[in-house]
């Protein structure tokens, strides 16, 4: 799908511009892989089923009563998607789709009843959500009783376009139940953009499918909190022996979680530790240990979950990224135009500003490496980088089929500098290769500068790899240059 089509070598952009130089970092070992042996992980694969239409693939991860409730929002907003999550089959995204939003100002409309609506006080402030939880629970599994019971982890109100984010999280016993969140978005007028959950439906019957004994488990776990210490080191993609004899506590347990800190050689300083349910799958639930460690050998941080019971450790993820993204060099018009005029004119006029010369940018990896950590462009591939990376796939499509004319530009990993020749007396076919490079400089631009603004990987934006940063990857822009030239030729 494209996200942007791009035609020809000039774009508009209404921002500022600020460009540094981003030093080259050198390349480090790829990081240890996580190990995840959670059921629903094992069978499920990388990707949310997505529901967009009754014949869609996909239908065997609804329930019954989810799909009869799917149909049912459908009804009121004909274009509604759901994705569920794959580890608590939760609906991880709700949308209208290309309807807008899920309600109208103040909640009303839409997908939520006026009675179901009137059923909350107009003072409560997260009134939208609940009421959309309530109309829909056999979507969610649960009503909005869950929300009451869950914890309000955050209440933030965008500045820049007064969008609210409500973030809910779920506990059982006072522990916290890992990832399971509910997240709403509701603009400044009150209208539901979009929810997002990845609640246990029915919490209790999840832990009872984990262990009946869950309560004794919870009050006195069988394995230690030092214990659990040295089973997550030797996970592995850790692999550091430790004795549970040479794992020290510092201070005692604190809180319903029982957080602790343990010092033990083989570890980078303190190991943290504390309880916590992590799903298996949408219908049972573990009690684990939730350890917290850098290892003494890579250096890497690790979150472990070590089964409270057995010893299991279930999931090992590890939480190091390294910046060592690629670093270029290109020539490309960095203002709104080869021949920029911004405002303009302010009466009609048919005068031209002259040309510009290219800006040449150098030792570049990135705008913003926050909002584009593996840099513009895929690590090189058989010696040589292309216009492509995680945010950005640009090429030309001159036949207009929708698929790239390949190669891309190109450039060696020796000398890696994507300066390709201009002459704009000539026509655009004598240069693809400059405006290839201009558009993809211009769309990774708008990524990195939107990114600030909000425009994240959890707010949908688009990236090949989300970085476990929220919302769904793999869709990264297809900028087509020229596109259809040839067929728009007379």
């Amino acid at each position: 799908m494209k996200r942007w089509n791009t035609r020809g070598l000039h774009a508009v952009l209404a921002v500022g511009l600020s460009v540094a130089g981003l030093a080259y970092q050198a390349q480090y070992p790829a990081p240890a892989p996580t190990i995840d042996l959670r059921p629903a992980t094992v069978r499920a694969s990388s990707a949310p089923a997505l529901l967009q239409a009754p014949s869609d693939a996909g239908l065997r991860d609804f329930s019954p009563r989810q799909l009869q409730a799917f149909g049912q929002l459908r009804q009121r907003l004909p274009n509604a998607k759901v994705a569920l999550d794959r580890i608590t089959g939760s609906p991880r995204l709700v949308t209208a789709g290309v309807s807008g939003y899920l309600t109208g100002p103040g909640g009303r409309g839409a997908a939520i009843s006026q009675s179901t609506l009137d059923a909350f006080p107009a003072g409560d402030p997260y009134r939208v959500v609940k009421a959309f939880v309530a109309e829909h629970s056999d979507l969610f599994g649960h009503g909005h009783e869950a929300l009451e019971e869950a914890a309000v982890r955050s209440d933030y109100v965008d500045r820049h376009n007064g969008v609210r984010t409500i973030v809910w999280q779920q506990r059982f016993n006072d522990i916290p139940v890992f990832s399971a969140q509910l997240k709403g978005h509701v603009t400044a007028r009150n209208e539901l953009v979009r929810l997002s959950s990845q609640f246990v439906s029915n919490p209790m019957l999840a832990a009872a499918n984990g262990a009946r004994n869950w309560a004794d488990i919870l009050a006195n776990p069988p394995i230690s909190a030092a214990k659990a210490v040295a089973l997550a080191a030797q996970a592995g993609n850790i692999n550091v022996a430790i004795d549970e004899a040479a794992v020290v506590a510092e201070g005692a347990c604190e809180g319903a979680e029982r957080v602790q800190y343990f010092r033990a050689p083989g570890l980078k300083g303190k190991a943290r530790v504390e309880l916590s349910w992590l799903p298996l799958d949408r219908e049972t639930m573990r009690l684990c240990w939730r350890v917290f460690l850098f290892s003494g050998k890579s250096k890497e941080a690790f979150r472990v979950f070590v089964d409270a019971l057995t010893g299991q450790v279930w999931f090992s993820q590890n939480l190091t990224f390294y910046q060592a993204a690629p670093s270029i060099s290109m020539s490309v018009f960095t203002s709104d135009s080869p021949s920029p005029f911004t405002p303009g004119w302010p009466t009609p006029n048919s005068a031209q500003p002259p040309l510009v010369p290219r800006t040449h940018l150098t030792n570049f990896t990135a705008l913003n490496t926050v909002a584009s950590p593996a840099g513009w462009v895929y690590p090189a591939t058989n010696g040589v980088y292309v216009t492509a990376g995680n945010n950005v796939h640009a090429a030309t499509d001159v036949d207009d089929d929708d698929e790239p004319d390949l190669p891309r530009p190109s450039v060696p990993e020796t000398d890696p500098d994507f300066t390709f020749p201009l002459d704009l007396n000539m026509p655009p076919s004598a240069y693809t290769n400059a405006s290839v490079v201009n558009l993809f400089y211009l769309n990774n631009f708008m990524h990195d500068r939107m990114y600030a603004y909000g425009f994240t990987e959890a707010a949908g934006n688009f990236q090949d790899n989300n970085f476990g940063r929220g919302g769904f990857g793999g869709d990264p822009v297809i900028a087509d240059a020229q596109d259809g030239a040839r067929i728009n030729d007379p």
